[in-house]
């Protein structure tokens, strides 16, 4: 994977490819009982995205929910890349959640906000802990890559 990333950008279809092959590696360490669903709606495939930039989103889903969810663990995946403009939402399962639903940004997302930040002038990233799922939002505008 990272051989077949390390140029400044891949294509659309790729990115889906690296997902989706994540997505059934993880599948692999959890029976029957893990639901996950991936859609998308690339207007072009062949649309040039920077490597790597959506798999930490994917990759805390499991880590963070899926991983610690001990009834009906789900991840739902969405991407949409139409006239320069993406939008990824990552919906995952967590425990019951009491607490404070301020999120702490640990290494993987605070370096998906610096990547944003050297990439993208127009872009939002937002998250938020629900009482038994966790959202996370990616808006960018792709025009906007520095």
């Amino acid at each position: 994977m990272l051989y077949e990333t390390s140029g400044e950008f891949i294509s659309a279809e790729k990115e889906l490819e690296i997902i989706s092959d994540y997505i059934a590696l993880e599948k692999l360490r959890y029976d029957d009982s893990l639901h996950t669903s991936f859609k998308y709606e690339i207007e072009d495939m062949n649309l040039q995205l920077p490597p790597l930039l959506l798999i930490p989103l994917v990759e805390n889903a499991f880590k963070h929910g899926v991983s610690e969810t001990s009834n009906q663990p789900f991840v739902d995946i969405y991407l949409s890349a139409n006239q320069q403009q993406l939008t990824f939402v990552i919906k995952n399962s967590t425990e019951i959640f009491h607490g404070e639903k301020n999120v702490k940004e640990n290494i993987g997302l605070s370096n998906l906000r610096r990547q944003l930040v050297l990439l993208y002038t127009d872009y939002h990233l937002s998250y938020e802990q629900g009482e038994t799922m966790f959202t996370a939002i990616l808006k960018i505008n792709l025009t906007s890559h520095v």
